[in-house]
């Protein structure tokens, strides 16, 4: 049986950092090269539509990722290239 700082040193290198479940405007600005204000209006509408299907929204300044990308037609992996790093 491994120890536990063994099974952690082992499983470091094959996980990687996950990214988070939300973009932000920041996120936003960069996939589409607008600015702040119409950023946080597609991240209104993408809450707005979330409540309407009867999934969770999140806080004003955060949408999630994937009802994001089902609304606009992006790639989660071309949303995840973007995602600024907190």
């Amino acid at each position: 049986m491994q120890s536990l700082s063994t099974m952690s040193q082992s499983a470091t290198g094959v996980v990687g950092k996950s990214k988070r479940i939300f973009v932000t405007s920041e996120d936003v600005m960069k996939l589409f090269g607008c600015k702040k204000s119409c950023a946080g209006k597609m991240i209104q509408e993408t809450n707005a539509e979330a409540k309407k299907r009867g999934e969770h929204a999140f806080p004003a300044g955060k949408a999630n990722k994937y009802t994001f990308s089902k609304i606009f037609g992006i790639p989660i992996s071309d949303i995840e290239n973007v995602m600024v790093e907190e």
